[in-house]
C-alpha cells in the first residue's frame, strides 16, 4: 500500500480498548481517545477506569490511569482521557466524495489469536438510520472492507484527504467484505462541545510529515514506472551489442519458470505468478506489493523463513525487470563468496557469478553490465560464518553504485548491521489467496483442457 508512511503513523495513534466488547480507539489529542460506547460498555459511568493497550513493534504496552470522561450510548461514542500524553494523534475531517479510498484499523480476533490489522474500502455516501433502540442519525457508508469484531471504535482514514472521516461502528456482514458504517465527524464534534472540549489541537507535525512522505512515495512510484516503460520502449527500438543481447535473452529464459516442491512440472514465472506482499520491519505492519517495493526503494533487505518463497520471488523480480530492458545482475551470494575467495575482486565476482552458464566471456560483457540497474542477490544466510563479511561488501558495493537498486534476500537470524539504513521487509506468510496450491490447481486445469 503506497500510503504506507501515513498508515503506519496512524497505527501509532491507535490503542486497543479492553472494555465490555474489546475494540479499537484512537488519539485525537495528546490525552484524548475516541471510541465507541458499546466498546467501553453502554452503562459505564463517567470517571470509570478503562484498560488500554498500545501495540508496538515487538511488544504490547499497557496504558494505566485511563478514565472514561464521557459516554454517549445514544450516539455510540465514548471519550477516554489518559494520564500521559501520546506522541501522535490524528486530525479529523468529514469531507469525502463517493469512490474515495479508505483504510480502517482495528484489533480483530482470528481463530486463537489477536491481531492489529487493517482493511481497505471505498466511500459510498451517507446512510440515514433508526436503530432498535430508537437512535436516529446519519452514518458514513463504505464498501469492500471486511469489518470484523474488534474494528469497532477504530479510525476510518480517507486516503485522498489524509484525514479521519469516521469512527467504525458496524458491519454489513462480518463474514465477508461487504463493508460497513462509521459514525460521522459531525457527531464527534458536537459531542466534544457537549463535554466542553471545544477545540482540538493543531495538526500533529508528525502527521504532516507522514502525509508528505506518503505523497512522495506515490509520486516516486509513478515516476519510476514511467521511466521503466520508457526505457523498455527505447531498448526495443535500438540495436543492442551482440553479447549484451545474448546475456539478456539468456537471463530472461533461465528465469522464466519456477518449481513447486514435490510437483514434477515447471510453472511460468509470468503466467502462474501469485502476487507476494511484504511487510515493513522498521515502519510498522503495513504491506506493499513486492514488485512495487523493488521499484520504490533503492536498497531492500528481504527476509523470510524457509519455504516462504524468497528465491522464487527473487527470480520473478529478475525476470520482470530483464523483460522490460533493464540491466539485471541476478546472483547467488555463496557463489560470489567462492569466486571472491579464489582471488577475484568482489565486484568482478558479482559479474562472473551473474554470467555463469551464459557462455559469454567476461571481457566481452563487463563493460555492458558493470553498472547495472538492479543487483538481485539471494542466499546471504547460506554464506554462514562469512555472512557478516559478505553483507559489508554488498553495502559497500551499493554505496559505490548509487544508481543501482539492490535487493538482498536472507533468512531470519542473520546479522545484518551493515544494512541498517536499508529498507527491511518481511515476506508475508501464505494465505488462502496466495497459496501455491492455486498455481497447482490452475496448471492441472490447463492440462485437463488441453487433453479434452
Amino acid at each position: 500500500m503506497m500510503r504506507e508512511p501515513l498508515i503506519n503513523y496512524l497505527r501509532s495513534c491507535c490503542v486497543q480498548v479492553l472494555g465490555q466488547k474489546p475494540g479499537c480507539g484512537f488519539f485525537i489529542a495528546p490525552h484524548l481517545v475516541v471510541t465507541c460506547s458499546h466498546v467501553v460498555g453502554r452503562d459505564v459511568a463517567k470517571n470509570s477506569e478503562i484498560e488500554l493497550e498500545k501495540w508496538l513493534e515487538s511488544f504490547v504496552k499497557s496504558i494505566s490511569g485511563a478514565t472514561v470522561i464521557a459516554n454517549y450510548p445514544q450516539d455510540d461514542i465514548a471519550f477516554i482521557q489518559t494520564l500521559k500524553p501520546n506522541s501522535s494523534f490524528a486530525p479529523l475531517s468529514g469531507d469525502g466524495r463517493i469512490g474515495q479510498r479508505l483504510t480502517a484499523l482495528g484489533f480483530p480476533c482470528t481463530d486463537d489469536r489477536k491481531v492489529f490489522d487493517q482493511f481497505t474500502a471505498s466511500y459510498e455516501g451517507e446512510t440515514l438510520f433508526i436503530d432498535s433502540r430508537g437512535r436516529a442519525g446519519v452514518e458514513t457508508k463504505f464498501k469492500s472492507g471486511q469489518v470484523e469484531s474488534g474494528f469497532s471504535g477504530g479510525p476510518l482514514l480517507n486516503l485522498d484527504t489524509s484525514r479521519i472521516m469516521g469512527v467504525v461502528v458496524a458491519s454489513r456482514d462480518k463474514r465477508s467484505d461487504l463493508g460497513g458504517w462509521a459514525i460521522e465527524m459531525s457527531v464527534i464534534e458536537r459531542l466534544l462541545q457537549e463535554c466542553h472540549y471545544n477545540k482540538l489541537p493543531d495538526i500533529d507535525p508528525g502527521w504532516t510529515k507522514a502525509v508528505a512522505n506518503s505523497v512522495s512515495c506515490e509520486e516516486r512510484l509513478k515516476e519510476r514506472r514511467f521511466v521503466l516503460e520508457s526505457s523498455a520502449l527505447a531498448s526495443s527500438s535500438r540495436q543492442l551489442p551482440e553479447h549484451f543481447q545474448k546475456y539478456k535473452n539468456w537471463l530472461a529464459k533461465t528465469t522464466s519458470s519456477f518449481e513447486v516442491p514435490m510437483i514434477d512440472t515447471d510453472f511460468s514465472i509470468s503466467e502462474d505468478w501469485i502476487v507476494r506482499n511484504l511487510a515493513s520491519r522498521k515502519n510498522g505492519r503495513g504491506s506493499i506489493d513486492a514488485e512495487v517495493a523493488a521499484e520504490v526503494y533503492p536498497q531492500i533487505l528481504l527476509r523470510g523463513s524457509s519455504g516462504s518463497g524468497k528465491s522464487t520471488l527473487m527470480k520473478r523480480l529478475a525476470n520482470s525487470f530483464a523483460s522490460i530492458g533493464k540491466v539485471v545482475l541476478y546472483v547467488n551470494l555463496p557463489d560470489i563468496l567462492r569466486i571472491h575467495k579464489a582471488g577475484n575482486t568482489f565486484e568482478n565476482a558479482i559479474t562472473l557469478t551473474a554470467i555463469d552458464g551464459s557462455g559469454i566471456n567476461f571481457d566481452d560483457i563487463v563493460s555492458h553490465i558493470g553498472s547495472p540497474d538492479y543487483l538481485i542477490a539471494d542466499g546471504l544466510d547460506e554464506c554462514q560464518r562469512h555472512s557478516v563479511e559478505v553483507a559489508k561488501k554488498l553495502s559497500n558495493w551499493a554505496e559505490g553504485h548509487s544508481e543501482a537498486r539492490v535487493i538482498v534476500a536472507c533468512r531470519d537470524g542473520v546479522a545484518t548491521k551493515a544494512f541498517h539504513e536499508w529498507q527491511h521487509l518481511d515476506i508475508l506468510k501464505w494465505t488462502p489467496k496466495t497459496s501455491p496450491f492455486k498455481v497447482i490447481n490452475r496448471q492441472f486445469n490447463n492440462q485437463l483442457r488441453r487433453l479434452a
